[in-house]
């Protein structure tokens, strides 16, 4: 006899991953802002640990941790196998998985906590969708933040980017701490070592609105592609760099490592720059220098290499415009430009994170993505030609575009 297999219907299966999509990022959240991966770490050291022994340590009720652990595990965020040792059938150890113990502990530096922190925040910009579908985009974030048109908004500092999606969410503790525990009539509250003062400690300074967090929500995305960021091109004949709007200088310090001879100067804020100069490592302050201004109105200094990662999708033609030409006129000779953004196919059919982030520019800016002959022909109209587009393979917010500045 035929073995019937019982199942729902395939296509609303479709759906629900969309659904469930969402709550494993709720799980994940919840996750990082009460320090399970941090605690995890701690207690093994890498190796396995018990329930109990993360229940005993941050006091959380035991059946809800079993449950927490056990979907943790279920979407590959912990591993999990069967404590030998233990009698009790449902006896289980955890550990994180490798690519957590990388990318989501707060004690390591390529973290993405502050990724994660962002996109908590990011439904907040989707509230208002339908009107930008009715209407068009409008520049929201530099209105929101004060900024002046003719400026380009380039006149604010990014700090207020946080605070500006924080007053749109309807959630006055979105950025706070999370509170381990609350009055549920028990005796003995449920609080985590982060409420204690424990390893975890508190979260860290991104949560909290200002140059610093911008600037690692900036940092993380290009720290792990760094190493296809700076050799997607061979840079090594040039000598003179300047990186606009390069912030803390994570990417020019990687790029003065790389090519001992290039001195490169990171231009952005004033506001910013004197952040990143608090942060600069001090082996680096004779190879990356940083310049106060703004980038729509103030003279960039002379260089035969220009940088710009994650710029020109901020802004509408116009304003792209305004920008290219300063720095085609700031270029020496044969000099060249590095375009750092992801790159739509010419069709707009893909790939999936440029679709994303392009409709996510529309309800945040004027911002949009823009498919390869898009940008060849923006940067072609500004006369640079031997334009070379390379794509970044991944998850990531980058492809590489190379241009030069004919001899003239």
């Amino acid at each position: 006899m035929e073995k019937v297999i019982l199942r729902s219907d395939p296509e609303s299966d479709m759906v629900m991953e969309f659904i469930y999509g969402h709550r494993k990022f709720l799980v994940l959240s919840a996750a990082v802002r009460l320090g399970i991966f941090d605690e995890i770490d701690s207690l093994g050291q890498g190796n396995w640990i018990s329930l109990m022994s993360l229940v005993e340590k941050c006091g959380y009720d035991q059946g809800v941790a079993e449950r927490f652990l056990n979907v943790l595990a279920g979407i590959t965020l912990l591993e999990r196998k069967k404590d030998e040792d233990e009698k009790k059938d449902a006896a289980y150890l955890y550990r994180n998985a490798p690519y957590v113990s990388r990318y989501l502990l707060r004690t390591k530096p390529a973290s993405l906590i502050p990724v994660v922190f962002f996109s908590e925040m990011t439904p907040a910009l989707f509230f208002n969708f339908p009107n930008v579908l009715m209407n068009g985009p409008t520049d929201k974030l530099s209105m929101m933040m004060g900024g002046r048109a003719e400026n380009g908004g380039h006149d604010v500092s990014p700090k207020d980017v946080f605070t500006m999606i924080h007053r749109g969410h309807n959630s006055s503790d979105l950025m706070k701490k999370p509170i381990a525990g609350t009055d549920t009539g028990k005796t003995k509250p449920a609080v985590t070592s982060l409420a204690r003062g424990g390893v975890t400690g508190p979260l860290p300074e991104m949560t909290t609105p200002g140059p610093a967090t911008f600037m690692k929500l900036m940092d993380c995305t290009v720290d792990r592609c760094i190493p296809a960021l700076v050799t997607a091109f061979d840079l090594s004949t040039h000598r003179k760099a300047v990186d606009i709007g390069g912030g803390s200088g994570c990417l020019a310090h990687h790029l003065a490592t790389v090519y001992p001879d290039v001195h490169v100067t990171v231009f952005d804020l004033p506001q910013v720059v004197e952040v990143s100069l608090q942060q600069q490592p001090e082996e680096m302050k004779s190879r990356v220098s940083f310049i106060g201004g703004n980038f729509f109105k103030d003279d960039y200094p002379m260089a035969d290499l220009f940088i710009m990662a994650r710029v020109l999708h901020d802004w509408d033609e116009e304003r792209d415009d305004v920008l290219l030409t300063k720095v085609f006129n700031s270029l020496t000779p044969g000099g060249a430009l590095l375009v750092l953004e992801k790159t739509l196919h010419d069709d707009k059919g893909g790939p999936l994170p440029a679709l994303l982030e392009d409709i996510g520019m529309a309800t945040l800016s004027i911002g949009h993505e823009r498919s390869g002959k898009e940008y060849r022909k923006l940067l072609a109209k500004h006369g640079f030609d031997q334009i070379e587009i390379k794509e970044i393979q991944g998850s990531n917010h980058f492809d590489a575009i190379y241009a030069i500045k004919t001899e003239q």
